[in-house]
């Protein structure tokens, strides 16, 4: 029996914060339950595509021991529900240095979940990046 919730945008939402949270404070393993064991992450450009909850853990991983983040900022999610699934969208702005390298950049990240009778579930993901002028 599918248990009942009160406010599946708050919890999506939340979900959203712990997942960033994670990545940002160098401690991505903290989004462990949050993500489906077959997550599946898109790259920028639709360049890559990682495969599977350990996988994805490594990349947000890998992304913050290389990435020295110096500005980091998001609009609130805006989430739709639709029965099992539900898809939440941040806009968010970026200033880091990466092999020497400044970065600024903005886009949009794209989360898409699922209810696995237990729990909402990130499965797919993927982000939008342009360069700030």
């Amino acid at each position: 029996m599918r248990r009942r919730h009160d406010d599946v945008p708050g919890e999506i939402r939340d979900a959203v914060e712990r997942i960033n949270s994670a990545w940002l404070e160098g401690t991505a393993e903290a989004m462990r339950d949050d993500l489906h064991e077959n997550v599946v992450m898109v790259q920028p450009g639709f360049a890559e595509t990682v495969v599977g909850r350990d996988a994805c853990i490594a990349s947000y991983a890998e992304f913050s021991a290389a990435a020295e983040i110096e500005h980091f900022e998001t609009t609130e999610p805006v989430v739709e529900v639709r029965d099992a699934t539900a898809v939440a969208w941040i806009a968010w702005h970026m200033t880091y240095v990466m092999d020497g390298v400044r970065s600024d950049e903005a886009g949009h990240d794209i989360f898409v979940f699922g209810f696995d009778g237990d729990d909402w579930r990130l499965v797919w993901r993927t982000l939008t990046t342009a360069p700030v002028s």
